[in-house]
């Protein structure tokens, strides 16, 4: 996931491969199997411009049983980099679009974790804490 653009981070030293790919590519490397998942608005933006009116209709139309999860992976990572307005807690901000796709609203049902990379405390509602 990834936080809204930040003009101080480019100054100060941002830029580079974000770092889902860089975790991703090492994941890679140890053998595991690993996909990157690309949001419905991303997904939007790499079409034509043309076709993105016929894009945005049929975004959410994609639901799916959790079983569609469920089978396919057995751990879920999420890797964020929450550059914002330099607070002493970053927050992350899932998109706010009509169904909310982007939620991780699977964390009951498959193992998922919060890996923050942006050096600051990043605070995320929506994960399952542990009672440890």
């Amino acid at each position: 996931m990834k936080g809204a653009p930040n003009p101080a981070a480019a100054i100060f030293g941002g830029g580079g491969a974000p770092p889902w790919e860089t975790f991703a590519e090492e994941l890679r490397k140890a053998g595991h199997e690993v996909e990157v998942f690309q949001s419905a608005i991303d997904k939007l933006l790499a079409l034509p411009v043309e076709e993105r009116a016929k894009g945005i209709m049929g975004m959410y139309s994609g639901k799916a049983p959790i079983s569609g999860l469920t089978s396919k992976y057995d751990l879920i990572i999420n890797v964020a980099q929450v550059v914002g307005g330099m607070q002493p807690v970053e927050r992350v901000s899932w998109p706010a679009s009509k169904g909310t796709p982007d939620l991780p609203w699977y964390v009951h049902e498959i193992p998922t974790m919060l890996i923050s990379f942006s050096g600051r405390r990043s605070c995320s509602p929506m994960r399952r804490r542990s009672s440890a």
